[in-house]
C-alpha cells in the first residue's frame, strides 16, 4: 500500500479507536449507575431489618400486654404507657389530654407498622418475607445485568487492543514507506 493509503487506513482505525473508547465509558457510567442501584438496594434492605425487629418486639409485647397502652414513637419505637387514665379508660397526659400516639397492645403491630411508614403486616415475619423478597429478586436482575455488561465490556476491551495492534503495525509500515520514499534523494 502506498503512503496515502496507510495514512487513510491510521485514520480509520483511529477513530474506531475511539470509539470503542468512548462505548467503554458509556458501560463503565451504566455499571456505576446499576452499583448506586445495589446501594439503595441494600441500604432499603437493611432498614427493613431494622424495622422487622421493631415490628417483631411490638407483635411479641401486643401478645403479651394486649389490654395495655403503649405509646408510639415517630420512629416506629414505642413505651409502654404507666401514667394516669381519663374515666373513659384512655391514657392522658399531665394537662389531661388524650394522648393521640397512644395505642392498646393488641393493636401495637399495626400502629407501629404504620409509624414505620410499612403498612399493616399481619405478622412481623410476612413484612421481612416481603422485603426478603424484594431484595433477592432485585438482586438477582441486577447482577444478571451486570454480567451482560461485563461481558460487552469484555469484547470492547479485546476489540480495542486488536485495533491498537493494527494501528501500531501501521503506524511502523508508514514510517518504514517514508524512509523508503525519501532516503532516494537523501
Amino acid at each position: 500500500m502506498g503512503i496515502a493509503a496507510n495514512q487513510a487506513r491510521l485514520m480509520t482505525l483511529t477513530a474506531r479507536q475511539n470509539d470503542l473508547e468512548y462505548k467503554a465509558q458509556q458501560i463503565s457510567a451504566i455499571k456505576m449507575q446499576l452499583s448506586r442501584t445495589t446501594s439503595t438496594l441494600a441500604t432499603n434492605y437493611a432498614n427493613a431489618l431494622n424495622n422487622y425487629s421493631k415490628l417483631n418486639s411490638a407483635q411479641q409485647m401486643g401478645s403479651q400486654y394486649g389490654s395495655d397502652y403503649f405509646i408510639v414513637n415517630s420512629d416506629g419505637s414505642y413505651t409502654r404507657f404507666t401514667g394516669s387514665f381519663n374515666e373513659d379508660g384512655q391514657p392522658i397526659d399531665k394537662d389531661n389530654n388524650v394522648i393521640a400516639n397512644a395505642c392498646l397492645g393488641s393493636s401495637l403491630l399495626s400502629s407501629v407498622a404504620t409509624k414505620l411508614g410499612t403498612g399493616t403486616y399481619e405478622t412481623a415475619n410476612g413484612y421481612l418475607s416481603f422485603q426478603q423478597g424484594i431484595y433477592q429478586t432485585e438482586t438477582e436482575r441486577l447482577s444478571a445485568q451486570e454480567k451482560i455488561y461485563d461481558m460487552e465490556l469484555t469484547q470492547v476491551n479485546t476489540e480495542h487492543d486488536a485495533i491498537k495492534t493494527e494501528y501500531d503495525a501501521i503506524k511502523s509500515l508508514c514510517k518504514d514507506n517514508v524512509e523508503k520514499s525519501f532516503n532516494v534523494f537523501g
